[in-house]
């Protein structure tokens, strides 16, 4: 009978440690699971972002292209203005920072004052011809172009905001996500727009 007891004894604490173990480790999953969405739909908030604001930023600069092209066929303009501020809004895009690049203030600066210019001259060159001002299309453009620069902040703050929940994530839970990721050089903290005192 003492043995019948025993067996049954070890049987049931064996049972009883192979489901606590099992749990544990069933917890471990679900909590590694989740720390790997959590990270893969970080990054995705800030490439989704990112993505939005140059293709707003595209738009605006193809927008100043073809303005350009239009009001150099208008009869008035300026051939020689219009020719110069043509090759400025064909370097726009050589000089525009990247995702990598914001960390750097100056190439922000020096993106914005190139592309403040271009609209500016635009605009001037728009002012100058009274017969630009009777086509539809010049006038749709000029206030493309000016809905997408008054865009430009919101772009960056929803920007800048995903970067934020991102880079508090990764710096709550480095160590685990290094454990958990392989490709380590991915687990990055992102620059933002604003600076940082």
């Amino acid at each position: 009978m003492m043995r019948i007891f025993n067996v049954f004894f070890l049987a049931t604490g064996t049972l009883f440690l192979f489901y606590s173990c099992t749990v544990k480790d069933s917890g471990k999953s679900n909590s590694t699971s989740k720390m790997i969405s959590d990270f893969e739909n970080f990054n995705y908030a800030i490439d989704s972002s990112w993505k939005k604001m140059m293709k707003s930023d595209d738009l605006k600069i193809d927008n100043m292209a073809r303005l350009v092209e239009e009001l150099q066929l208008v009869d008035g303009s300026s051939e020689s203005e219009l020719n110069a501020l043509s090759s400025e809004v064909k370097n726009l895009k050589s000089i525009r920072y990247d995702i990598a690049t914001i960390k750097d203030s100056k190439l922000i600066d020096l993106y914005d004052s190139a592309t403040n210019k271009v609209i500016f001259d635009a605009k001037e060159e728009f002012r100058k011809n009274p017969n630009a001002v009777k086509y539809q299309i010049i006038n749709q453009l000029i206030s493309e172009i000016q809905l997408a620069d008054d865009s430009v902040l919101l772009y960056r703050k929803d920007y800048d905001k995903q970067v934020d929940v991102y880079n508090s994530f990764v710096k709550k839970n480095r160590n685990e996500l290094k454990t958990i990721k392989e490709e380590q050089s991915k687990i990055v903290e992102y620059s933002l727009f604003r600076l940082i005192p």
